[in-house]
């Protein structure tokens, strides 16, 4: 276990779950581009700002809108408001935001000011929302403190309120895996998703998508942990709608977690693998090692879903 912030558990250098199922699902080269060049950067959207919003109010419901400040309507600050002018053309200082005025972002000087709004909340630490965005995380929190069974768990942060990273050399690779737990309560890891499915059928359809059950399989064996549960909260997407926010508590079944840490195992094979024959690898006109190219990259392919089934790893949608 590390004392050490979320950003400093990213830069570790070591295989993460969210690895792992980028390889088994994308293949090698996708792999590369996110975890050992960090060429690719995610992009920020509504759903992940306010599932980070989510996570940092489960770690500390009282005070996580300290991180947080509320997006303005209408124009506050005279300082943004006098640098907007100073970059307009003289003839366009008539179309300059005033003090007081509402925003809209269909006018270019008015979404100037909002976007130096948005780089000082950052330069601060903060990042912004809107009025009805906090109440769907104060939504969020209330449903998940209304089931019993979550409530069991979140009423009993006996460690830390904050994220616990977690390393480790596995025995079996010898490759250094991590781990980075939402919550842990005694010896039950507990993990925090938001979710646009309205009912139990379509969060499990979600849960074998997007591979839960091997990402649970990857933290108990990360943390040497007996037990591990999802937490799941009804997303943005789906209150937008007016359908009400409901909070669950999900187990995965022994027998899943089994046959998804054997798989686990058989990827991160893979990836040191790969990482090994990189070593002496040539390179491709991007710096890419041929090594991390997709199987069958040097040949020519069968246009044949079932050739890739078969001799490849099977994704986590077809598990």
């Amino acid at each position: 276990w590390l004392d050490i912030s979320a950003t400093e558990y990213h830069d570790l250098p070591a295989v993460s779950s969210g690895g792992l199922k980028t390889y088994e699902k994308f293949g090698g080269l996708e792999y590369h581009s996110q975890y050992i060049a960090k060429t690719k950067v995610s992009e920020e959207t509504t759903a992940k700002r306010l599932g980070t919003a989510f996570h940092c109010a489960m770690e500390d419901p009282d005070s996580w809108q300290t991180g947080y400040m509320l997006r303005p309507t209408i124009a506050t600050d005279q300082g943004l408001l006098a640098i907007v002018r100073d970059l307009m053309p003289e003839k366009t200082k008539a179309a300059a935001p005033v003090l007081g005025e509402p925003l809209n972002m269909a006018m270019k000087f008015h979404k100037a000011y909002m976007e130096l709004v948005e780089q000082d909340a950052r330069a601060n630490g903060k990042t912004l929302m809107t009025a009805a965005e906090y109440e769907i995380i104060d939504l969020q929190i209330a449903s998940v403190y209304d089931n019993p069974e979550c409530r069991d768990l979140v009423g009993q942060k006996t460690r830390s309120n904050v994220e616990l990273a977690c390393v480790w050399e596995c025995p079996e690779t010898g490759m250094p895996i991590k781990a980075l737990v939402d919550l842990l309560v005694g010896d039950v890891v507990v993990d925090f998703k938001t979710t646009k499915a309205p009912n139990g059928y379509a969060f499990c359809r979600d849960a074998d998508n997007y591979g839960y059950h091997f990402q649970a399989a990857h933290y108990l064996y990360v943390t040497g942990c007996a037990e591990f549960r999802f937490i799941s909260v009804t997303s943005e997407a789906l209150l937008k709608t007016g359908s009400h926010c409901e909070a669950n508590v999900w187990r995965v079944p022994p027998r899943r977690l089994e046959d998804a840490h054997l798989k686990n195992l058989q990827v991160l094979q893979a990836v040191k693998d790969n990482t090994e024959s990189a070593k002496t690898s040539e390179v491709d006109c991007q710096g890419v090692p041929f090594s991390w190219h997709n199987e069958g990259w040097s040949a020519t392919l069968p246009l044949d879903v079932d050739h890739f089934r078969g001799d490849g790893l099977v994704g986590f949608e077809d598990e």
